[in-house]
């Protein structure tokens, strides 16, 4: 029964890896653009702060 658990966990571990490696094809080229943005551009998203 235990290797059983080692079996499901190492398909939920890749499955999980799958998932991010979308997410980074996603949204990587978001996060470099919202990188390459000066501080000062952020600060109309934080009304009042």
């Amino acid at each position: 029964m235990r290797r059983n658990n080692i079996a499901l966990h190492t398909g939920v571990s890749e499955m999980i890896a799958k998932i991010e490696a979308v997410l980074g094809a996603l949204f990587g080229p978001l996060g470099r653009e919202l990188a390459r943005m000066p501080a000062t551009a952020f600060r109309h998203l934080l009304p009042g702060f």
